[in-house]
């Protein structure tokens, strides 16, 4: 208790930057440039392939096949999912579980609506750990 006095404020100040950072970084930087930097994966499709610990996992691969495009997201990463934009719709966010050069796995407490159709992107979140 003495640790979470001393140390919280801290914490979430800095998940509060770390916030605006990643705000900020979606609203002004080209998808381009996230593209480049390995923050956003576009042109995805999805599927709910099974449960883990009572949330549904999702495999994510490309629209067109193949290995997945440049990324920098890991096993226990937070992510965002959306249609277009995580600025301009309510993202669902997950956690990656894994990932390997044709698809990527992730973990969210349900699944977003008509995950089966149509494209999805999806964009680095805030580390929350």
């Amino acid at each position: 208790d003495a640790y979470v006095r001393k140390w919280g404020p801290l914490v979430q100040m800095e998940l509060q930057e770390q916030r605006r950072v990643h705000e900020e970084r979606m609203r002004q930087w080209p998808l381009q440039r996230l593209r480049n930097e390995g923050l956003v994966l576009l042109e995805m499709c999805g599927r709910r392939s099974a449960s883990y610990l009572g949330k549904a996992v999702m495999t994510f691969c490309t629209a067109g096949g193949g290995d997945l495009t440049f990324h920098r997201f890991g096993s226990g990463d937070l992510v965002t999912l959306c249609r277009r934009s995580p600025v301009e719709e309510r993202p669902t966010e997950a956690l990656v579980l894994d990932t390997g050069r044709f698809e990527l796995r992730l973990v969210a407490d349900r699944p977003p609506p008509k995950l089966e159709s149509g494209v999805w992107r999806i964009d680095s979140g805030i580390n929350t750990t």
